[in-house]
């Protein structure tokens, strides 16, 4: 199946990602993640960021779904990792379009395994920049907003990266899935 014909549960605010998401989101907290995975283009040997990332639990996969600038898909057990991945169903209606995804796992994020002890979603003026997983490890990583993909970024280079991505005048807030307490990275 086509990746974007899933149906994604697509949020455009904190609060909504959090109301609605807030018994999934309690159902990870001390789950083990095992994995991150990602599309993979065999042909061009580069990540297809695009597509979703998946983080693969103990008892299921997360999907999230950064695009739009401002929107977050997020659901539980939409898409099977065996099934391969396709973007363009009808691919030869695009001129010089060649696709070949695969799922992959993301080796370069080796620390996110482990149990989640904290979700937060990165908001800019009211705007979903990521999502970040705490895990009982001390390390970190995100699923990230990179201006219509899903980037996946790793333990030390988060806050950066959030802080990076804006101008110097934007507000950066770290914010609480269950408590909605915030953090502000920077006014």
């Amino acid at each position: 199946m086509e990746l974007m014909r899933y149906d994604y549960k697509c949020y455009e605010t904190i609060n909504d990602i959090c109301s609605a998401n807030k018994e999934l989101f309690t159902s990870l907290l001390g789950k083990r993640v095992l994995g991150v995975y990602c599309t993979w283009d065999c042909i061009s040997n580069t990540w297809f960021e695009d597509g979703p990332a998946i983080i693969e639990f103990e008892h299921g996969d997360l999907t999230v779904l950064i695009y739009c600038l401002s929107r977050m898909g997020i659901v539980w057990n939409l898409i099977d990792r065996n099934d391969k991945p396709v973007w363009f169903e009808n691919a030869s209606e695009i001129p010089g379009w060649q696709e070949d995804l695969i799922w992959k796992k993301r080796d370069e994020l080796y620390n996110a395994v482990g149990k989640v002890c904290k979700i937060e979603i990165v908001d800019s003026f009211g705007i979903p920049l990521g999502i970040v997983f705490s895990l009982d490890n001390g390390s970190r990583f995100a699923l990230a907003n990179g201006g219509d993909i899903t980037q996946a970024v790793s333990n030390f280079e988060i806050d950066d990266y959030f802080l990076n991505c804006l101008d110097n005048k934007s507000t950066v807030k770290y914010i609480d899935v269950l408590t909605l307490q915030e953090k502000v990275l920077r006014i």
